[in-house]
């Protein structure tokens, strides 16, 4: 590939980068199941190098329960201090 783009003008190399973008983004399409053709989009009117992708296109495998793992949660239960917290105040009430 380098030694195909040696010797290219700047217009050249623009006009190759265009197409190239042109291609990931048919190609991007095509594995999100959007099959847009290169044909039809161009560059410019795309923005084919800034393009936002959509993250729920792509599909993750979780665990039904994921939040259940031990690796999500806390070292300790985020409401026992609260709950020591409360049973000192009542103990306080009630001396």
């Amino acid at each position: 590939m380098p030694d195909f783009l040696k010797g290219k003008s700047p217009e050249e190399l623009a006009e190759i980068c265009k197409f190239a973008a042109q291609a990931c983004q048919a190609a991007s399409a095509s594995a999100s199941g959007k099959g847009k053709s290169p044909a039809k989009s161009s560059a410019s009117s795309e923005g084919s190098t800034t393009e936002m992708v959509h993250l729920s296109q792509f599909s993750v495998p979780m665990k039904k329960n994921w939040y259940e793992d031990t690796l999500y949660q806390d070292a300790q239960d985020p409401n026992a201090e609260l709950e020591e917290y409360e049973a000192l105040l009542e103990e306080q009430l009630l001396e």
